[in-house]
């Protein structure tokens, strides 16, 4: 969770559950922002097919990687807002909202 003083913005502790940020050629497609969270998670496509991917949150994007190379960038204020997927068939998914492309659905064992 984000929290804010005043001015200042406090980012929560990284929660790094695939080791992303120990290797280098993964951090250099994030650039210099701030690793918030790396996990591998399921990505259902527009064909309702479900492919592997790691979801990379940092303070100014989330990253949509495979194998090694980041196949879409979603910049923090583009977003909408982000959803959660509350049938049981689909308890563990959730959307990200963005209005000027499409919405993108992830699954994760880590969403709360």
């Amino acid at each position: 969770m984000v929290e804010s003083k005043g001015n200042e913005v406090t980012l929560p502790e990284p929660l790094d559950c695939i080791q992303f940020s120990s290797d280098l050629k993964n951090m250099q497609l994030i650039n210099s922002e701030k690793l918030l969270f790396a996990d591998m998670v399921k990505k259902t496509n527009m064909f309702d097919w479900t492919q592997k991917r790691i979801l990379v949150i940092t303070s100014e994007s989330i990253y949509n990687v495979h194998q090694k190379k980041v196949k879409r960038m979603i910049r923090i204020k583009d977003l909408d807002g982000i959803s959660k997927t509350t049938n049981s068939r689909a308890k563990n998914e959730f959307t990200v909202h963005v209005p000027l492309q499409y919405d993108y659905r992830f699954e994760t064992d880590k969403r709360e």
